[in-house]
């Protein structure tokens, strides 16, 4: 077939207009992902104050503050290069602010965790209730407005920034933390305590990146579903080690709490073993690509 000049130019006039919108809807995504991606980071903060705005806070208001810092420290972590102070300064500030509030759960924590194993301990829970009988840390005693005061200082300097970043790199970010989790995944399946807090804070991370792409590919809502899913299992078996960790410390010499103690380590022996086979299973199933593969697919789930 036999291109006329008329033809190519008619070719001309249209692809010239065609790569402008292009481009102008290229930064039109890049500007509407960088704001998307602020606006969650705000959102966050902004949940963190508004759970510690009570005078004494509730165990869920705590509970879910603390759950907000994840979510902000996560996001932060999706951030372009150029606001990477401003990122490392959002985990620093939300991570004392988590740690800080911590404290005022891990008591109930623990005794929320030897209450699900009382059924297999018979007599030792009254002495292991004893051991760890330790009053909560005192939600008064957390310094509410230094952290409020952080956090709004967060909040101020996220207003301000420039917030455009590229919708490619955000998914890049995110496949970096989907690869950490895989990597992690790897050296945790010997069911070392270490190994496995290190697996479960990158699949926290994981869960909240593909809960923000999932604004971009609602595909990958079964993703972050599912990572939390898992984030639960490996939580599971973090409060077992806190608490048999806890009560080791609190046994004394008394040959009582002794015999409590070593009872309540052969409950968890069990218990422990089912959580880290459903955990590496439930791993291998959401970690089942390779960083790449997840990375184009996302990518693809975003371009329809």
């Amino acid at each position: 077939m036999t291109v006329t000049p008329l033809c190519r130019s008619l070719t001309v006039v249209f692809r010239e207009p065609l790569a402008r919108s292009r481009k102008i809807m290229s930064k039109r995504l890049s500007s509407s992902a960088g704001e998307a991606l602020r606006q969650a980071i705000l959102a966050a903060l902004r949940d963190v104050n508004a759970r510690l705005s009570d005078d004494a806070p509730s165990e869920a208001d705590i509970h879910l503050a603390r759950r907000a810092a994840k979510r902000a420290r996560a996001l932060a972590r999706l951030a372009p290069q150029r606001l990477d102070t401003l990122a490392r300064q959002t985990r620093k500030h939300v991570g004392e602010a988590r740690r800080m509030l911590g404290k005022a759960r891990d008591a109930q924590v623990r005794r929320a965790t030897l209450a699900r194993l009382a059924p297999h301990l018979d007599e030792a829970h009254a002495i292991l209730s004893e051991m760890i009988d330790r009053p909560d840390e005192p939600v008064a005693a957390i310094d509410k407005d230094a952290v409020r005061l952080s956090i709004s200082a967060l909040v101020r300097d996220w207003t301000l920034c420039d917030p455009e970043s590229d919708r490619d790199a955000i998914i890049e970010a995110a496949a970096e933390s989907y690869r950490k989790a895989r990597k992690r995944a790897a050296r945790a399946k010997n069911g070392g305590a270490r190994e496995l807090h290190r697996w479960r804070s990158a699949v926290v991370d994981l869960e909240y990146h593909a809960a923000f792409l999932a604004g971009f590919a609602p595909k990958l809502r079964g993703h972050s579903k599912a990572a939390d899913r898992l984030r639960g299992q490996l939580g599971d078996i973090n409060d077992l080690d806190e608490l048999v960790n806890f009560a080791r410390g609190q046994s004394g010499g008394d040959q009582q709490r002794a015999i409590a103690l070593r009872r309540l380590e052969h409950a968890i022996v069990s218990r422990r073993a089912k959580l880290l086979a459903k955990a590496i299973h439930q791993g291998e199933t959401l970690l089942t690509k390779s960083p790449s593969r997840w990375a184009a697919d996302v990518r693809r789930s975003c371009a329809t």
